[in-house]
């Protein structure tokens, strides 16, 4: 079993493992087709791979032997072309942790849903078949375990992806054997990608006995600013989302050391497993609780570091909406109960009304300073008049 990140959607799942590769077409939940082929790494390493490195025929030989057994069935399986596809199995999770280590200096502890490009597999994979074992061994990131076997493995997975059409494919750590003891336990197959995010932070909020009444005060003004300050960042949902988790467990590490709680919250969020999150969201959301305080993001911080140029720009604007949010919660959730953004003048006027908001105004002009430079405006908070900003 797959998890499905799209259930509306036609999917293709690959796993070579080490006899055979699997793959079956998802739609809405359901499986419509599947098969199995004798194209495993450790199968064909073992009948068509002699050289070390593989030589140029055998690379040949390999492609064109997919290419024979999948091309009957990628007509038979009715798959249209460029389908979202998840690849699953150590195979594919050695070359996805391969690519991860060429992004980060230090590579997320899972990779589940990292999302890789056919031709970036394809590169990695021409990489290890002219290698030989020594020189594979020495590459960042590389399964040791695997090291013989890969080359093989990535020129079947490649093929495989380029049979069907495939332009990308999304890395899931769960398999055949998860989804054999969740059916055989009766437990409900996760489909639902927001709901499985979401109660993936619920656990580890739960599990870390964080004041739910005081995170969801930070939540709550953390997602009125972004909506209030849309058109200026030009974020999205995606972010939105992030930032709610984010204002949700940002004070996570509190349990371990209140006056360090920022550093030691981000490595409880990078190494929580948190089902539902890409690596790329899970560094993201490590971001925003590391730089809620203190120094502003900078790329001493590995997660930080691997984040793409637009990531590391939204990265900025959500830790300045989340430190702002954080100084207007500090008293409490009646203090700030309405918030309105007036962009007309030469700088961001924000107006706050609550019961007593004063203290929450001074305490955010303090902590405007990130928020400023990301939206490239001054930003002043003021109290607004009863119903002013309603």
């Amino acid at each position: 079993m797959r998890p499905d990140r799209e259930p509306s959607r036609s999917k293709a799942s690959h796993g070579p493992g080490g006899g055979s590769l699997e793959i079956a077409l998802v739609d809405d939940g359901q499986i419509v087709w599947t098969d199995s082929f004798p194209l495993g790494a450790a199968r064909l390493w073992s009948t068509m791979v002699a050289g070390d490195p593989m030589t140029r025929s055998e690379r040949k030989e390999l492609k064109a032997l997919v290419s024979e057994l999948l091309t009957p069935a990628v007509q038979a399986s009715g798959a249209p072309p460029d389908l979202p596809c998840v690849i699953a199995g150590g195979t594919g999770g050695a070359l996805c942790r391969l690519l991860a280590a060429r992004r980060w200096s230090d590579p997320p502890t899972s990779l589940n849903q990292f999302e890789v490009s056919a031709s970036a597999l394809a590169d990695v994979a021409r990489t290890l078949s002219g290698s030989t074992s020594e020189e594979r061994l020495t590459l960042p990131g590389i399964d040791e375990r695997r090291a013989d076997l890969l080359p093989t493995g990535g020129v079947v997975l490649t093929a495989a992806l380029a049979a069907f059409g495939a332009t990308a494919a999304t890395h899931s750590e769960w398999g055949l054997r998860e989804g054999v003891v969740l059916r055989a336990l009766g437990a409900p197959i996760p489909s639902d990608p927001g709901a499985l995010r979401h109660a993936a932070v619920d656990r580890l909020a739960s599990r870390w006995h964080l004041d739910g009444r005081h995170s969801s005060t930070v939540r709550r003004h953390a997602e009125t600013l972004f909506d209030e300050t849309r058109s200026i960042h030009d974020l999205g949902p995606v972010e939105r989302e992030l930032l709610g988790a984010a204002a949700r467990l940002h004070d996570v590490g509190t349990r371990i050391s209140v006056d360090k709680h920022h550093k030691h919250g981000a490595y409880i969020v990078e190494h929580a497993g948190l089902r539902g999150f890409s690596p790329d969201e899970v560094a993201l959301l490590a971001c925003l609780v590391r730089f809620q305080r203190g120094s502003p993001p900078r790329p001493s911080y590995p997660p930080y570091e691997g984040l793409l140029p637009s990531e590391r720009e939204a990265c900025r604007t959500l830790v300045g909406l989340l430190r702002v949010a954080h100084a207007l919660a500090r008293g409490g959730a009646d203090d700030v109960t309405s918030i309105r953004v007036d962009a007309s003048g030469k700088e961001l006027l924000v107006q706050i009304e609550g019961g007593n908001p004063v203290h929450a105004v001074t305490d955010a002009n303090e902590q405007a300073a990130l928020l400023a430079r990301t939206l490239g405006s001054p930003v002043r908070f003021a109290f607004a008049e009863a119903g002013a900003a309603s």
